[in-house]
């Protein structure tokens, strides 16, 4: 399979934190954690770096294995021994998988400003002859569920995949890839676009803020 596929990076978080919260500092250290927690070592970084990989494309492959059981997802078991990429196929996916992580990090947030938060939308050119594809797999169900993920977790135990082609559980009719191997994709984004997402406490919703688009995403509609 040859194709552009979407994601979306968070870029300089930790730098916005103070302006984005008023000045109630459990809330603030609880989003600083975060970033903190997810802090790689260099080592990896420097080897992308060397091979030409542009950090939007080499940001998720540069934490040293296994992965710890605070930040296992679908495709990602505790201690697995691979780094995934996650993107959508296309553009309208991402937001709505982007929204419902972003949203489900600040629910809880009583005194969370309403102010934009700048993100990137970028798309990267991908190749892989051996993806492994889901849509049409007799356990699909369970693989896909939205909230337990052992039957995915014991799928990516029991099979070793390059890449993984997916339906999106947050956006009806899309689709969505796993990849594995840094190598399956291109060194350097195809295309860039800054966005800016809103939460909307009284509605829970995130509106996201496009060139000549504007998008708001209800929780319920995610989750």
């Amino acid at each position: 399979m040859k194709s552009e596929l979407w994601r979306i990076a968070e870029e300089q978080v930790a730098s916005s934190l103070q302006n984005n919260l008023d000045a109630d500092e459990g809330e603030i250290d609880f989003l600083e954690s975060l970033v903190a927690e997810t802090k790689p070592e260099k080592t990896l970084e420097r080897k992308f770096i060397q091979m030409g990989y542009h950090y939007l494309i080499y940001s998720q492959f540069r934490y040293p294995p296994p992965v710890p059981s605070q930040y296992q997802a679908r495709f990602k078991p505790p201690f697995h021994m691979n780094n995934v990429f996650y993107c959508s196929k296309e553009t309208d996916t991402s937001l709505h998988e982007y929204a419902y992580h972003w949203m489900r990090q600040r629910l809880h947030l009583k005194k969370l400003k309403r102010r934009a938060e700048p993100r990137t939308l970028f798309s990267v050119k991908f190749s892989d002859d051996h993806m492994t594809d889901l849509t049409m797999h007799p356990n699909l169900a369970n693989i896909m569920d939205k909230t337990d993920y052992s039957a995915s977790h014991a799928f990516v135990k029991a099979k070793r995949c390059s890449s993984i082609l997916y339906p999106s559980v947050r956006y009806e009719g899309g689709l969505n890839v796993a990849v594995n191997d840094i190598e399956l994709l291109s060194k350097l984004p195809s295309t860039r676009e800054n966005i800016w997402l809103i939460f909307e406490s009284k509605i829970q919703a995130c509106q996201i803020r496009m060139d000549k688009l504007k998008v708001t995403i209800l929780w319920s509609q995610v989750s």
